[in-house]
C-alpha cells in the first residue's frame, strides 16, 4: 500500500516522475473517469497536455497515458494508451488495493 500511495502522490505532482511533451497533432481526448470493471492498469507516460499554457507545470496541464485491462489481462476495447487526468488515475491506484498496477517510469 505504501508503494501505491507514493505512486499516486507522484502522479498528481507535476514535477515528480518524468514529464514528456505530447506529440504534435495528438488529438486524443483526456478522460476524467474510468469505466467499470477495470482490474489492472498499465501507466505508460505522464504528458504535458497543452503546451501553450503559461503555467506549464500546473496539474491542470498534465495527463497520464494508461492502458486499462479486464480480468485476465485483456485490454479493454478503446482503452489502449488512453489519456486520463491525474486525479482519476491516482484515485484508482490508492483505492483499488486488490488490482494490479504496472508503470513504465
Amino acid at each position: 500500500m505504501r508503494a501505491r500511495f507514493k505512486l499516486g502522490h507522484d502522479l498528481i505532482i507535476p514535477t515528480e516522475l518524468r514529464l514528456e511533451k505530447r506529440k504534435q497533432g495528438d488529438k486524443r481526448e483526456i478522460y476524467s473517469t474510468f469505466p467499470r470493471n477495470v482490474k489492472a492498469i498499465v501507466i505508460h507516460k505522464k504528458l504535458v497536455s497543452k503546451e501553450l499554457l503559461v503555467e506549464c507545470l500546473s496539474i491542470d496541464n498534465v495527463c497520464i497515458e494508461v492502458t486499462l485491462l479486464f480480468k485476465g489481462g485483456v485490454t479493454m476495447e478503446n482503452y489502449a494508451k488512453t489519456l486520463f487526468i491525474p486525479a482519476v488515475v491516482q484515485k484508482w491506484c490508492i483505492s483499488s488495493s486488490n488490482s494490479l498496477i504496472c508503470h513504465q517510469f
